[in-house]
């Protein structure tokens, strides 16, 4: 393993540790705070087609994303991982949506859902353990996000929501890795330098 891999291998434990360690009433707060200025920022209300993972574990909530997406009118979109090609695919979802839990925990659209295209989305709610100050994001260590980003149009928002906990300073990098562009969390908002 070399030395960024180690890095972000120890950063994982630490910052996964934090967030498994929240107490409820932290996580509810910070949650609530996190999605009413989610859905207050211009990224979100100019989006039509977003893209959402359904939280799993101590990640910050996203069903209520989805819920109050649905009542503005957008178009939901969620990623299945594919066994065949190690990417994502993704479907759309309507109210009624069917979901099945994968191999690792998360709630997946059913095959049958319709596909969605990466070329529709506008606007993508990226999961992820850790992010530091200049839109760098440490992921669970799969790839899945920083691929799908690369094949993103270029105006196709790529924003995170986390607990305050899951900022850094300094996240490790590799050159596959994609930087985010507006990270929310309770402490408030910060866009990086591609949107400025």
């Amino acid at each position: 393993m070399d030395q960024t891999a180690a890095q972000k291998s120890a950063m994982r434990r630490q910052i996964g540790n934090l967030r498994d360690a929240l107490e409820g009433q932290v996580r509810e707060r910070e949650t609530a705070v996190c999605v009413e200025a989610l859905l207050a920022t211009s990224e979100y209300q100019n989006a039509n087609n977003i893209l959402v993972t359904m939280s799993f574990g101590s990640e910050i909530e996203t069903q209520e994303i989805i819920k109050r997406a649905f009542a503005d009118g957008k178009r939901i979109a969620l990623p299945r991982v594919s066994k065949k090609s190690n990417d994502l695919l993704l479907f759309w979802i309507d109210t009624n949506m069917l979901l099945e839990r994968s191999a690792w925990g998360i709630d997946e659209p059913a095959l049958e859902s319709p596909p969605a295209m990466l070329a529709e989305i506008d606007f993508v709610l990226v999961p992820g353990l850790a992010f530091d100050q200049v839109g760098n994001r440490l992921g669970y260590g799969r790839g899945y996000y920083d691929r799908l980003q690369k094949k993103l149009r270029p105006h196709a928002l790529r924003v995170a929501m986390a607990f305050d906990c899951q900022c850094v300073d300094v996240v490790p990098t590799s050159t596959t890795d994609e930087k985010i562009d507006v990270i929310v969390t309770a402490a408030g908002i910060t866009r990086f330098s591609r949107l400025k």
